[in-house]
């Protein structure tokens, strides 16, 4: 009587099935299988970086949207400051022809003096405020021109 040893061994096939070999195509199996979901999950956070990359961008092209076309304001400024430099020269202009109309040399009213300080201050800033219109307009142009892609 063979024992159950014997009898398992026996029902066994004499060629060798080359188990070891399977064993090693089972383990490349598991780890590119591991490998292959690690590139996927990187993957996929790699683009949400991406996307969280572009945000900000997309914030910038938003608000460039929102710029105005103009500065207001500008053109009442100067409507002001060209009456009030036509009001200066009709005063002064009196002030002439009363000299001329009395014979005499008349003191300039201090008015006239402020109004002529004024003037060149704000001359002078008009001149700033060109200046920082056509800079505006350049420069928001150039921000314009800019698009996420």
């Amino acid at each position: 009587m063979k024992n159950n040893i014997e009898k398992v061994y026996g029902k066994l096939p004499k060629k060798k099935l080359g188990l070891k070999k399977h064993k090693i195509d089972l383990a490349v199996g598991n780890e590119l299988s591991s490998l292959e979901e690690q590139v996927v999950s990187l993957s996929q956070k790699f683009d949400d970086n991406v996307g969280l990359a572009y945000d900000p961008l997309r914030q910038v092209e938003k608000i460039v949207e929102e710029l105005p076309d103009e500065i207001n304001g500008f053109q009442e400024f100067l409507n002001a400051l060209q009456q009030l430099e036509e009001q200066y020269l009709k005063d002064e202009q009196k002030v002439r022809d009363f000299e001329n109309e009395l014979g005499v040399k008349i003191d300039r009213p201090e008015a006239l003096n402020v109004a002529l300080k004024t003037l060149e201050l704000y001359q002078n800033l008009e001149e700033i405020g060109r200046q920082s219109i056509n800079e505006y307009q350049e420069y928001a142009n150039q921000l314009r021109g800019f698009r996420v892609v």
